[in-house]
C-alpha cells in the first residue's frame, strides 16, 4: 500500500522572469507610444508652419497683383515658392502608414525591403529588396497585388546575386499608389 503525500498547489505564484519581461514590454510600449505623440505633434506643426507660408505667399502675390505689375521674377518666384509649398503638403497629408503596412504585408523573413520610395506627385511607389527565391519573390509581388492600396503592381528586374552564397534574388518593382489622404 502506497502512501500518498498530500499537493500543494499555488496558481497565484509568479515568476521574477515573467513580472520583469512585462514591466519592460510596458515600459518600451510606453515609450513607443511618447515618441509617436512626439512625431504627430512635430508633422502637425509642420503643416502649421508650410500653410502659414502658403499663405503669406498668397498675400503677398495678391499684393503685388493690386499694386501694380511686378517683375517677372517675382512672379517666377511666387509660384515657385507655392509650387515647392504644395508639394510638401502633399507629402505630409500623405496616409504613410497605410502605405508601409500595405508594403510590408509579408512579415516573412524570406523578404528583405531595401528601398521604398514613394512619389506622390505620380502616385507610384517603387520598391526593392531581397528574396531567398523565385517563389518568395513572386509572392510577395502577388500580395502586394491583392491588398488594394497598391495596383498595377509591374516588376521591373531581378537578378540572382551569384556572389552571395544562399544567391538571393535581388529585385525592384513599381506599382501605382491609390493615395487616400
Amino acid at each position: 500500500m502506497t502512501i500518498m503525500r498530500a499537493l500543494h498547489l499555488d496558481y497565484q505564484r509568479r515568476t521574477n522572469l515573467a513580472v520583469k519581461i512585462g514591466a519592460a514590454l510596458l515600459v518600451a510600449g510606453l515609450a513607443t507610444a511618447l515618441l509617436a505623440t512626439g512625431y504627430y505633434y512635430r508633422l502637425g506643426n509642420d503643416i502649421d508652419r508650410w500653410e502659414a507660408r502658403i499663405a503669406e505667399i498668397k498675400r503677398s502675390a495678391q499684393h503685388k497683383s493690386v499694386n501694380g505689375p511686378g517683375t517677372s521674377g517675382d512672379a517666377r518666384q511666387v509660384s515657385t515658392d507655392m509650387k515647392e509649398a504644395n508639394e510638401v503638403l502633399l507629402q505630409l497629408a500623405l496616409p504613410w502608414d497605410e502605405l508601409f503596412n500595405a508594403v510590408e504585408t509579408s512579415d516573412d523573413e524570406k523578404i528583405a525591403l531595401l528601398s521604398i520610395e514613394p512619389d506622390a506627385q505620380k502616385q507610384l511607389v517603387r520598391i526593392s529588396g531581397e528574396a531567398r527565391s523565385l517563389d518568395c519573390m513572386l509572392n510577395y509581388v502577388r500580395l502586394l497585388q491583392e491588398n488594394g492600396l497598391l495596383s498595377e503592381v509591374d516588376l521591373k528586374n531581378h537578378q540572382i546575386n551569384q556572389q552571395d552564397p544562399d544567391k538571393p534574388i535581388r529585385f525592384s518593382l513599381v506599382a501605382a499608389w491609390i493615395a487616400k489622404p
